[in-house]
């Protein structure tokens, strides 16, 4: 009885565990859906500065690439550097760990322009620009 038991366990676990192996098409849909949390991750990181640095900019007349200044904590796995931060605007790029190459960039008022690790110009104020 016992070995009969044990042979219908393995058989569940068998099956069960086919029933949880990804296909391949099951692998790609979860890689983009995977993929388009990492991208909001970094775009939702930009907004959030960009909150960050008009609250700062109205208390001070100018803006900062200090994040303690500004309150700044980005979401887990998501780097944000600040490439300029001037009197009259500022611009930084969003990379995140599991899209090595990749990036988004945002820029306020009149600074220079920047580009994203996969070469994205940002050219419009205000406007998330993501490659």
């Amino acid at each position: 009885m016992w070995i009969k038991n044990r042979a219908g366990l393995v058989m569940t676990a068998l099956v069960a565990l086919a029933a949880c192996s990804p296909s391949s098409e099951g692998t790609l849909e979860l890689d983009v859906q995977q993929e388009q949390a990492y991208l909001a991750g970094m775009q939702s990181d930009l907004q959030n500065l960009a909150r960050k640095q008009e609250i700062y900019y109205a208390d001070r007349s100018t803006y900062t690439d200090d994040f303690e200044l500004l309150g700044f904590v980005s979401n887990t796995g998501v780097e944000v550097d600040i490439f300029a931060a001037t009197v009259s605007g500022w611009a930084a790029v969003a990379t995140h760990l599991g899209l090595p190459g990749r990036g988004c960039g945002l820029r306020y008022g009149g600074v220079q322009t920047v580009q994203t690790p996969g070469g994205q110009v940002v050219e419009t104020f205000g406007e998330t620009v993501c490659d």
